[in-house]
């Protein structure tokens, strides 16, 4: 029913709350260190780069390296946006859905796409997911990239962090690596320590609901999400679900 542009969205998101929202830009967190109840991030060679009780891993399947979780099957799937000139072709007035995607103009360039590689870790451009995402295109609109070059095309590489049930990871992580004994309920987190990954290709259509249930469970407000549907998107399922 919508598109969103991601990096508006960010920066408007961003400039939202001025006063409230402190950005750090271009650091690599190293590592995740508790220290009298607080998260520090800190960088390889130990500077201190923040710290806070609360601590949000939205770094998609990296987040694995810094919450020390390597029992969490959190994984990446490669995904290549194809960019067409928007003025070799019919204009789109809104964004067209199906098997793929095209979105209307923006700076020129209509984007589509998008493949979906599993455990692939390339950054390149690939003149078969150009093909790939072109023949969507003319599938979803019959005929209307049919005069473009797949070789002469630019395009985007991003990684879309997965989980095997294709629900997103949501919650505080658990402390254990096995739930012998333990259920949803009683499995010991680490507290202050939140998961927000997984959203895999749908991370415009849930990432802002999810944003307001991890919010309130932080907060301590009543959930948006009913309790049953909450637990199944808890990354500490994974604990149970092994057996």
């Amino acid at each position: 029913g919508g598109w969103i542009n991601p990096p508006s969205l960010c920066i408007a998101n961003l400039a939202r709350h001025p006063t409230l929202i402190q950005a750090s830009f271009g650091h690599r967190v190293h590592r995740l260190q508790r220290v009298a109840g607080l998260w520090r991030a800190l960088s390889a060679s130990g500077e201190l780069l923040g710290e806070a009780p609360v601590v949000v891993l939205a770094n998609a399947a990296d987040a694995r390296r810094l919450a020390l979780t390597d029992w969490l099957p959190l994984s990446s799937a490669r995904g290549q946006v194809s960019h067409l000139p928007a003025a070799k072709l019919a204009p789109l007035a809104r964004v067209i859905c199906g098997n793929g995607y095209l979105t209307p103009a923006v700076d020129g360039w209509i984007s589509a796409g998008a493949s979906f590689f599993p455990e692939d870790d390339s950054q390149h451009l690939r003149l078969g997911e150009h093909l790939e995402n072109l023949d969507r295109a003319n599938k979803m609109l019959p005929g209307f990239a049919e005069q473009l070059s797949a070789s002469e095309l630019e395009g985007r590489v991003s990684h879309r962090s997965v989980s095997p049930d294709r629900l997103p990871m949501l919650g505080e992580l658990p402390s254990v690596a096995l739930g012998n004994g333990f259920n949803l309920a009683t499995v010991p987190r680490q507290q202050g320590l939140y998961l927000f990954s997984a959203l895999g290709a749908r991370g415009l259509a849930w990432s802002s609901l999810l944003a307001e249930e991890l919010a309130s469970r932080i907060a301590g407000e009543p959930l948006p999400l009913r309790r049953s549907l909450a637990d199944r998107l808890d990354p500490a399922r994974f604990l149970f679900l092994r057996r």
